[in-house]
């Protein structure tokens, strides 16, 4: 983590954070099942010659630092820690801490008293200042270094004052000077393998881009320049219900949902080498393809590994017909390592 120095504000400035702070034919083909959405760390300022270092605590949680913050951390859920710097004496010790007691519902005192911190690594000490309201407490810590003056400060419940202390103190007795290092990458969790599958591409399908899901696509070419589609997705788990995957396609041709009466264990299948698959086969009742003609769905569901697989050819219903052994012979072919 790389901590430096703040340009030196005007007194105006100060006073105002003081107050606030052509390809082959492919036969296997990869998907990804999980994803991870990765969030870039922000990055840091410029390096500072007189930066200081710290060691963060692995539970202690990292906070978007406010606007005059270097950094910001969450020990429990009501619990906080906030690290700033200005230049020369930010306006005193004294001044800073009853600014300090007031929101805390403290009355000011003429001379605040602390506690002396070493810091071995810098040959230097920090004021250490406990302050205890009716229900909030501060603990915190004021470092002169170089030209800077450090504030390292805990907010917390009064209540968990006493459990967060001996970590806080830690804390502040392990920070370093010197060049400024940056902190390891973050650790990211093991991409998991991804399912994989061969197939039999049939003659006259041409390999085609589709969407993030699927793990093969095709177009097949039709009349009238309207192509079939042919899409192979898998998915984690069961799946879902077949019958309300089979209704979910039925709705896109405008057909009529089946009802639970229609067991799918009672549908034809295709035997694969790796296990039967359902198959369905659907015809629109109304011109709902390009051209104004019928359309048509042939479907296929595959359990197999932990995975289910969805093969599905859609376009009017003429090239579904044409296509329908192809399409069978296609999903046969499946073949999970």
């Amino acid at each position: 983590m790389i901590h430096h120095r703040l340009p030196v504000l005007s007194l105006a400035t100060l006073c105002l954070v003081l107050a606030s702070c052509s390809e082959e034919k492919i036969r296997t083909y990869r998907v990804a099942v999980v994803d991870f959405d990765e969030k870039p760390a922000p990055s840091a300022p410029a390096e500072s010659p007189k930066s200081i270092r710290w060691q963060v605590p692995e539970n202690w949680g990292a906070q978007e630092p406010g606007q005059f913050q270097q950094a910001r951390y969450r020990l429990r859920p009501e619990c906080e820690v906030s690290i700033s710097a200005l230049p020369g004496d930010a306006g005193g010790a004294d001044a800073n801490v009853n600014r300090w007691r007031e929101q805390i519902g403290l009355p000011a005192v003429t001379k605040p008293e602390g506690e002396r911190i070493e810091i071995k690594t810098l040959a230097a000490h920090a004021t250490l200042y406990e302050l205890r309201g009716a229900s909030k407490g501060i603990l915190a810590a004021i470092l002169s270094h170089g030209d800077q003056t450090w504030f390292f400060k805990l907010n917390s419940p009064v209540a968990e004052l006493d459990s967060c202390r001996g970590e806080f103190l830690t804390f502040l007795t392990g920070i370093q000077g010197g060049p400024a290092t940056p902190p390891p990458p973050p650790k990211l969790p093991p991409t998991p393998e991804k399912p994989r599958i061969n197939l039999d591409v049939p003659d006259g399908w041409v390999k085609s881009e589709g969407s993030s899901m699927r793990v093969a696509s095709f177009s097949i070419p039709g009349s009238g320049g309207v192509d079939g589609d042919v899409s192979v997705i898998p998915l984690m788990g069961d799946g879902g219900n077949t019958l309300d995957n089979v209704n979910r396609w039925r709705q896109q041709l405008k057909l009529p949902e089946l009802k639970a009466d229609d067991d799918p264990a009672t549908w034809p299948t295709l035997e694969t080498p790796s296990g039967p698959a359902i198959i369905t086969h659907m015809v629109s009742e109304e011109a709902i393809s390009e051209g104004n003609r019928p359309g048509a769905t042939s479907a296929a569901i595959l359990r197999a590994g932990g995975v289910t697989w969805f093969f599905k050819l859609t376009g009017d219903a003429e090239l579904v017909r044409q296509n329908k052994e192809k399409f069978e012979a296609f999903v046969r072919s499946a073949i999970l390592p």
